[in-house]
């Protein structure tokens, strides 16, 4: 949900409509928290429509907003526990956190609604059709009901029923504002824009869905039943329904399908001419992203036929795991190899998807993919050479990053300083350093003379161009590393950081000053950190969130580097305890979960579950030095089963 800008009277409207779901937490065990785990667009959603209601107080919205945030929390709930993924001592708490959050969501309409008006009869109906939409789309994914019968009616019922939160707010507004008039067209609006937004969701998620046998309309126009392979068979399969949904006219049509219902959402401009509705930046949003998704369906099929032809042949066998960082390093390596094989669709999707523009929203993701697979390759003894190479040719192929005349990016297509650097790293660790400097040194630094950011900001700009030509910027590099010792104060340098994930910054920062001053006093203050903020789970996560992939990757890597160093003492149990993490993180078809991509300024982050996996293969390859011995992997004995080839 793009960043609204709410007016001051509105966000603090918000802000009440929160301390009143807060206050009502006295009234129920401490354990029994009505606050919900994740963030939602709800939450906003009775003030998207407010204009559409002019004579409607806003003090009035607020019992409705609580009943909005509290719902949409039990419904989150039903959700957790219909995954049957809850100890029974968890579940039942969680069965009594919903219970209270569907009582409280009712009690704070009360006072505002009568018994006896329709909302009450309407709510009753969403919630049946979301109970129903349940029970079918449960038929369908587990109960064995034929995958034939999914048809765009039925997906419209399913993707509508649960949604009925959403049908709630726009019933809880009219009968407020007592003016039923607006209620069928405001209803109709929200329905299309929810059934567009579930289609492009299902077609980002639509491996997810298959190992999962959750239905959708994308799914079932190539899988006439819910898939019933596992493990490694069903990846083959599912490789062989990408490009079938892609090459076949599925993605384009169920694309087709989302911008023709966004097209009947904004119908409302019609009905409310000269009325400035939030909801609009919504549909925008959304219309935007469909538009990206479909034009990077078309340029993927057109270019996958040439990428087959020049592409190498690439057979990988590994040697069974044999420590827990080998395990997740080669469960992330096997999801990185068939990515590449299929030329990282799952993450130039999410790059286009999202709303980054310009060179940064696919190169940058695919420079940092890279740097992972270089590591392996060191380990592997060069045996992705092939691989690497193309990926090479590729990068300084892409249109965007050609210098023009003087050295400069092309006008109109430059990368930011970050995407340039991380690109000339990629580089420099495939072994094509000469190319590296020839083609990005110049605009490297012309960046690095322009750049007003601070040095925490300017680490791997710098970094790099020290990497390319040591002598030439030996003096800037201490320079910075002076800076980044007045920054690394942990309450101050993180607390600025905490967002977007402070942890890739960190990284970068202790990546500088390990090459320029490994005894720097900073490098402990930083260790000591991250040491501190290792959560029970043995991850770590931004902000108030949970532990999450990215974040426990990118802290493995910063403790790596620091314990590079041969001068900050690391406990190797708490690489263990992180490694033990991610390998319980692991999710469908052996990748990690999407995570923003590691920039934090960026507004809207791409997501991918390709990049998490990448960062991840680095941080568990960086493991392997945790112990006193080197523990490099070893050729299986003779007669011993190899894993599969990738």
């Amino acid at each position: 949900m793009p960043p609204l800008g709410f007016p001051s009277d509105i966000q603090k409207e918000l802000e009440a409509s929160t301390s009143l779901v807060e206050a009502l937490r006295a009234h129920w065990p401490e354990a029994i928290d009505l606050r919900t785990d994740r963030l939602s667009s709800y939450f906003e959603l009775p003030y998207l429509f407010l204009p559409a209601f002019p004579h409607l107080p806003l003090h009035q919205v607020r019992p409705l907003a609580a009943f909005t945030r509290l719902m949409s929390g039990a419904l989150q709930q039903h959700d957790t526990l219909a995954a049957g993924e809850r100890t029974p001592l968890r579940a039942g708490e969680d069965a009594l956190r919903l219970m209270a959050m569907q009582f409280e969501a009712c009690q704070a309409l009360y006072a505002s609604i009568p018994a006896g008006a329709p909302f009450w009869a309407r709510l009753r109906t969403y919630l049946s059709e979301y109970a129903h939409a349940c029970v079918e789309e449960r038929a369908f994914g587990q109960a064995g009901r034929s995958w034939r019968e999914y048809t765009q009616e039925v997906a419209r019922r399913i993707i509508l029923g649960k949604h009925g939160v959403a049908r709630a707010v726009v019933a809880g507004l009219v009968e407020l504002a007592r003016d039923e008039r607006l209620f069928a067209p405001l209803l109709e609006a929200l329905d299309a824009f929810n059934f567009a937004s579930q289609l492009c969701d299902n077609l980002l998620d639509w491996r997810d869905d298959a190992f999962q046998s959750t239905p959708s309309l994308l799914l079932a126009r190539v899988l006439p039943e819910r898939p019933t392979l596992q493990g490694t068979a069903l990846e083959h399969e599912l490789d062989r329904l990408g490009r079938e949904l892609y090459h076949g006219g599925h993605a384009s049509h169920v694309v087709g399908l989302a911008l023709s219902a966004l097209d009947a959402a904004d119908k409302l401009h019609e009905l409310l001419p000269g009325v400035s509705l939030p909801w609009y930046l919504l549909t925008d949003s959304l219309r935007r992203r469909c538009l990206a998704v479909r034009e990077h369906i078309q340029r993927i099929t057109a270019e996958q036929l040439p990428r087959v032809r020049e592409a190498p042949r690439l057979e990988l066998e590994l040697p069974e795991p044999e420590e827990r960082w080998q395990r997740v390093a080669w469960g992330a390596l096997r999801f990185l190899v068939r990515q590449w094989h299929l030329g990282f669709g799952e993450m130039r999707a999410a790059g286009h998807a999202s709303k980054q523009k310009g060179a940064a929203s696919a190169i940058l993701p695919r420079a940092l993919v890279i740097e992972a697979l270089c590591d392996a390759d060191a380990l592997l003894g060069g045996r992705m050479k092939g691989l690497l190479d193309y990926e090479v040719r590729v990068l300084l192929g892409r249109r965007g990053l050609e210098p023009a005349t003087g050295g400069s990016p092309r006008p109109g297509h430059s990368p930011d300083a970050d995407t340039l650097a991380h690109v000339a790293r990629a580089l420099v660790r495939a072994g094509h350093g000469a190319e590296a400097e020839q083609s990005f040194g110049a605009p490297l630094e012309e960046l690095l003379a322009t750049s007003t950011g601070s040095a925490a900001e300017r680490a791997t700009l710098l970094h790099t161009l020290w990497l390319l030509t040591p002598e030439r910027h030996a003096a800037q590099l201490q320079r910075c590393a002076e800076q980044l010792e007045g920054l690394l104060e942990p309450v101050d340098f993180w607390k600025d950081l905490s967002h977007f994930g402070p942890y890739s910054r960190a990284h970068s920062s202790l990546r500088l000053l390990a090459s320029a001053r490994p005894e720097s006093p900073a490098l402990r203050r930083l260790v000591e950190f991250l040491h501190a903020s290792q959560r029970g789970d043995g991850g770590w996560g931004a902000g108030a969130g949970p532990s999450d992939a990215l974040s426990t990757a990118l802290a493995l890597l910063t403790l790596s580097a620091a314990r590079g160093t041969g001068t900050h003492l690391v406990d190797a149990g708490l690489a263990a305890r992180a490694l033990g993490f991610l390998e319980a993180a692991r999710g469908a078809e052996g990748a990690w979960p999407a995570q923003p991509v590691p920039k934090p300024y960026l507004d809207t982050p791409a997501v991918s579950r390709t990049l998490t996996s990448a960062l991840v293969l680095q941080a568990a390859l960086s493991c392997q030095r945790w112990g006193e011995e080197p523990l490099a992997p070893r050729p299986p004995k003779e007669g011993s089963r190899k894993e599969r080839t990738l």
